[in-house]
């Protein structure tokens, strides 16, 4: 019975190579045992090695490469012979089977067993597709070819119970395990086109049931299971990535951008959420630096808007570490703080409530650092910055040698006297008659000159000084 049946499979497969006609191979002939039939097949006396033996040296030494048959493109030779020994020894010419074959290892192989038990009852899928690649000429053809000529792609996409197609499936894989992501791809191509998008799940998932089941249970199409298959992408990671709520949505895009996986994995690890996972990846940051800012105990929300202000995450870095708290930071960024300032008035002992209240007033944290280096007490600082006085004007009466307490006196009477209606018109030049009346108005050792004054009046004015002679009354 063996070397008849092995002899039968031979002549189908070698005559597909040749173009030889196969006697009585019309397609309506009794169909060949199939794989789940061939379990139960007995045994003749005799070594099954020997004939294992015959077979394999009769055909060609090497098996046809499907990685380059993309959509179940088929060259003529071992690759079809693969697909005719598989739909017609199933299980027996498997590593273990009774008539062991060395073009089980083929993908094809595995094919042309999914084909057989797919098969209805009275095809004879050995001959019919031998003259299918005959008739198609010099041996080659497309599996999606094959399937509508057999009438089997109706049966395909109309199946309801997938559970022989699995363990065929499971059976192949675990006789070739390395040949698992070769395989996933080629059915991906061919017979999986043609099932339910369920079907087409649970079949590849016979292949890798954890993740492919994993992916499935969490929203994973079937298209993004085939593209992550086509791109060799670990699918065991992917679905790890899903159980750690990564979107289903932002993985594909991470493999559409080249992004590894592997990345994405480690900051999920490091406990990212997902959203800031896709803002590290969108905005090119550098992970380490994230991760320092984390370990400052800055909530990730905070990061991120940290980044949208575009702010210099070490002076972030640096101004935490100085007892800054986050919102501080992020209150400085958002009006506009120098954050290099900032720290340097933390390093000369100014408590984070003053730096947090000379941001909120608008003051210029570098001219308070000038202010403050040229021994001017905080109290006075803190009233000009209160008084939206520029700081920088105080800075220009410093440098003119006025003393700090007569500069603060001055502002403090000239201020009322601005606001008032019988008082100083602040568009208006002071005279040299007003000046020396001010002088006395103010009083004090420092005798004012108008420059002085006008500087003064700009400060007071909540203008800036560099402008304050370029003011005109308004018509």
């Amino acid at each position: 019975m063996k070397d008849e049946l092995i002899k039968s499979v031979k002549i189908h497969a070698d005559s597909e190579v040749s173009g030889a006609p196969v006697k009585g191979g019309s397609g309506n002939g009794a169909r060949r045992e199939s794989a789940a039939d061939s379990k139960h097949a007995t045994p003749t006396s005799g070594s099954t090695k020997n004939s294992s033996s015959s077979a394999s040296k009769d055909g060609d030494s090497s098996v046809g490469d499907s990685k380059n048959n993309k959509n179940g493109g088929i060259t003529a030779g071992e690759s079809v012979k693969g697909l005719i020994y598989g739909a017609a020894l199933g299980n027996m010419g498997m590593p273990d089977g009774w008539f062991s074959v060395k073009e089980s290892s083929s993908p094809f192989y595995l094919l042309g067993q999914l084909i057989t038990a797919v098969a209805p009852a009275g095809l004879d899928v050995v001959a019919d597709l031998r003259d299918i690649v005959s008739d198609l000429g010099h041996g080659k053809f497309t599996i999606g070819t094959a399937l509508n000529m057999l009438g089997l792609v109706p049966i395909l996409g109309s199946v309801d119970d997938v559970t022989d197609l699995r363990k065929i499936t499971q059976n192949w894989v675990d006789a070739f395990p390395s040949k698992a992501d070769e395989v996933t791809k080629f059915l991906s191509d061919t017979i999986i086109e043609y099932l339910p998008e369920w079907a087409g799940v649970k079949l590849l998932g016979a292949i890798s049931d954890a993740p492919i089941q994993k992916l499935s249970d969490k929203g994973v199409s079937v298209e993004d299971i085939r593209y992550y298959s086509d791109e060799s992408v670990d699918l065991q990671r992917v679905a790890d990535l899903r159980s750690k709520g990564v979107p289903a949505s932002d993985i594909r895009k991470y493999v559409d951008e080249d992004v590894n996986l592997k990345r994405i994995e480690e900051l999920r690890n490091s406990g990212y959420p997902p959203q800031a996972i896709k803002y590290v990846v969108a905005k090119g940051l550098d992970p380490k630096q994230f991760n320092k800012l984390r370990s400052q105990d800055i909530p990730v929300r905070y990061i991120l808007r940290y980044y949208d202000e575009g702010a210099n995450m070490e002076q972030v870095s640096k101004l935490r570490s100085q007892g800054i708290h986050p919102v501080s930071i992020e209150q400085y960024l958002k009006q506009g703080a120098d954050l290099k300032q900032a720290s340097k008035l933390r390093t000369q002992g100014v408590s984070p409530k003053d730096i947090r209240h000379y941001v909120a007033n608008g003051a210029d944290l570098k001219q308070v650092n000038k202010l403050r280096s040229k021994n001017i007490p905080d109290k006075d600082i803190k009233y000009y910055a209160n008084n939206g006085m520029s700081l920088g004007g105080i800075n220009k009466l410093q440098k003119m040698g006025i003393p700090p307490k007569d500069i603060r006196l001055a502002t403090e009477i000239l201020a009322p006297k601005l606001k008032s209606a019988n008082g100083m018109d602040k568009y208006k030049t002071i005279s040299e008659r007003e000046v020396t009346r001010l002088n006395i108005k103010i009083g004090g050792e420092y005798r004012w000159s108008q420059t002085g004054l006008e500087i003064l009046k700009a400060i007071v004015n909540h203008d800036s000084w560099e402008k304050s002679r370029e003011n005109t009354k308004p018509a």
